[in-house]
């Protein structure tokens, strides 16, 4: 669990400690049958587990407005609310007070009954958001996990699914199958799918040449139209205006827009709305012969504060820092960046 769980309020273990995320979100993503090739993310976002089996739909992240973030998309068919000690979602770790850094999480899953038996890919994904005390707005990252799995004939083993008891706990947990006794006991619903496809017949699957699919690195990224709704909460320029955690698109100052990343739309930033083909970087007019621009004048004119975001997968390119500070890539996440001091 790494300690990004909700200690129990009888947890007397000094040793554990508490940094949960906030919005979390965990999914289960799984590929078609027997795949040639590693599945890319567009082909996992499209197959959420829960609506393979019939008990989600619209769980696609990378659509904006899409049902991902809702319960029956989660893995467990539960979702974390923030602050509460729930031991829903991320936080479902019974015995987190023993070992906040070792914790196991845990979470269940109906193998669909139109899922042919074969080899599959799987992929576990958590998006969350932390708050950090020199960050101006919440920090959101995610996390993925691939794993292979068989899927084999009905009878084939003697094993029981599904585990079986209550959790050893102070917190609330709950056993998670207990989420799919309904469905487990009336069956499939109504609008169950079609059956599974194979890996030679997946037309109707979106892929990375379908350029219907989802918008690419390609596509540039656009200033969202006049918002039907707007947050009162304003943000600075080249400040986050849009992120899946907001309920709705946070306003930008004046002369700014708010440009949503192509790649990721649920993502976008307060950009210059001058700007022909906007990007995510300051832009200073270029020297003439008649006034020229001196270094220290650019660096005055940078728009970015010190210990702020210079580099973000969302960015197209490094933003500048201001004088004296120089942009830091963080080690084991080489695409993040923030302005720290020249010296430090």
């Amino acid at each position: 669990m790494k300690n990004h769980g909700v200690l129990p309020a009888s947890c007397a273990n000094q040793q554990s400690k508490t940094d949960a995320g906030l919005d979390d979100d965990l999914w289960l993503f799984v590929s078609a049958r027997d795949p040639v090739a590693d599945p890319s993310q567009s082909e996992f976002f499209s197959r959420n587990i829960n609506e393979v089996a019939g008990l989600a739909s619209d769980c696609d992240p990378s659509k904006p407005d899409s049902a991902a973030s809702t319960a029956a998309c989660q893995l467990g068919l539960e979702k974390h609310a923030n602050f509460e000690r729930d031991c829903k979602g991320f936080l479902r770790a019974p015995r987190f007070c023993d070992s906040s850094g070792e914790a196991m999480g845990t979470g269940c899953w109906k193998v669909p009954e139109t899922m042919n038996a074969g080899r599959y890919v799987g992929q576990w994904y958590w998006r969350t958001s932390f708050l950090r005390p020199d960050a101006d707005n919440l920090q959101t990252l995610s996390y993925q996990s691939c794993f292979d799995f068989q899927v084999v004939p009905a009878g084939t083993t003697a094993g029981t699914p599904g585990t079986t008891g209550v959790p050893d706990s102070d917190l609330p947990c709950t056993n998670n199958v207990l989420a799919f006794a309904d469905v487990v006991r009336g069956g499939e619903p109504s609008t169950r799918p079609a059956a599974e496809p194979t890996n030679a017949a997946r037309t109707a699957e979106p892929t990375d040449a379908s350029p219907t699919a989802e918008p690419t690195d390609a596509s540039p990224a656009t200033p969202s139209a006049e918002p039907t709704t707007l947050s009162a909460e304003a943000v600075g320029p080249w400040g986050h205006c849009a992120m899946p955690s907001f309920v709705n698109e946070k306003r930008c100052p004046a002369n700014y827009a708010c440009v949503r990343w192509a790649g990721s739309p649920a993502y976008g930033r307060c950009q210059p709305v001058e700007a022909a083909e906007p990007t995510n970087k300051p832009t200073t007019p270029p020297p003439t012969a008649e006034s020229s621009v001196e270094p220290s004048s650019l660096e005055t004119s940078c728009s970015t504060k010190p210990w702020e975001h210079c580099a973000d997968p969302l960015l197209l390119e490094e933003l500048c820092c201001p004088a004296s500070y120089t942009c830091v890539r963080a080690p084991n996440s080489p695409a993040y960046g923030r302005c720290q001091p020249s010296t430090y």
